[in-house]
């Protein structure tokens, strides 16, 4: 990587490790092996596994988390929606293709940035979204 590659956008650069970056002040990603690519969130011990999304207050529906993961060779993004409680079976998941994603919204410019640093950083030679 070069140092103005680097200078010029920080999510190109790891922020814990070599495999850890930073998306956005909420948002921090980990590289896997073969292509997969896992949200993790804000980082620290205080961080979830997940993302909440917010229910009716004091409901059943108010613990239930989101995860994505994106399979960079597959071209999808994977959604994860659980409960908190893990004996709560009330979960479900689903595929987004990356060729499904809204040019210019926020998802397609996070998937973009995901395969730049993909490309940059590990030597992947992924077509950005058109």
């Amino acid at each position: 990587m070069t140092a103005d590659k680097s200078s010029s956008n920080p999510a190109l650069v790891p922020v814990d490790g070599k495999y850890i970056f930073q998306l956005s002040p909420t948002t921090r990603v980990r590289f896997n092996a073969d292509g997969w690519v896992e949200e993790i969130g804000k980082g620290g011990d205080e961080d979830p596994i997940g993302t909440r999304l917010q229910g009716k207050p004091k409901s059943k529906r108010d613990d239930v988390y989101a995860r994505r993961f994106y399979d960079l060779f597959s071209r999808c993004v994977i959604l994860d929606i659980f409960p908190k409680i893990s004996s709560d079976m009330s979960g479900t998941g689903g595929i987004i293709l990356f060729k499904d994603l809204e040019q210019g919204s926020p998802m397609y410019e996070r998937v973009n940035l995901i395969i730049e640093i993909a490309n940059e950083n590990f030597g992947m030679t992924l077509t950005p979204l058109k």
